[in-house]
């Protein structure tokens, strides 16, 4: 090696990739231009909770939503799909079917991600709604 010091498994930094890239011009927007993303509707949100149920009403239901999510994740929409699975168990949190259908909709999308912190997510989100369907805490 050039650097005789350098650890022999030294590996040169991987450039950023496109999720990091993304992460890291949402932190620049937050830290210059405040939390404010321009979409009036965020700026006092209705609660999480709330906002599940009236989707999963006009859904047709909480598994419906859970079905849609199945497809979009099969179509590859993963981000659209965990948006669409999270509703579903908030709305039902405790109908196993839908806690299967998010423990999945997770396992897949961990494989996509690239970033540690993304894949943990990910693996907190499947175990969670693996082990027993119980009320998903999220914060208002």
């Amino acid at each position: 090696p050039d650097n005789p010091q350098a650890p022999t498994n030294y590996q040169a930094r991987q450039p950023a990739g496109p999720d990091k890239l993304a992460s890291m011009l949402h932190n620049t927007w937050r830290l210059y231009g405040g939390w404010h993303d321009a979409n009036p509707a965020r700026l006092k949100p209705a609660p999480d909770a709330a906002v599940a149920a009236e989707v999963a009403t006009m859904a047709g239901g909480a598994a419906a939503l859970a079905r849609r999510a199945a497809e979009l994740c099969e179509a590859g929409e993963l981000r659209l799909a965990c948006q669409l699975v999270e509703w579903a168990v908030q709305a039902a949190p405790a109908d196993e079917e839908v806690h299967a259908a998010r423990a999945e909709v997770y396992r897949i999308r961990r494989g996509s991600e690239l970033s540690l912190m993304a894949r943990n997510i990910c693996r907190d989100a499947h175990c969670a709604s693996k082990s027993s369907p119980q009320p998903a805490q999220a914060p208002d």
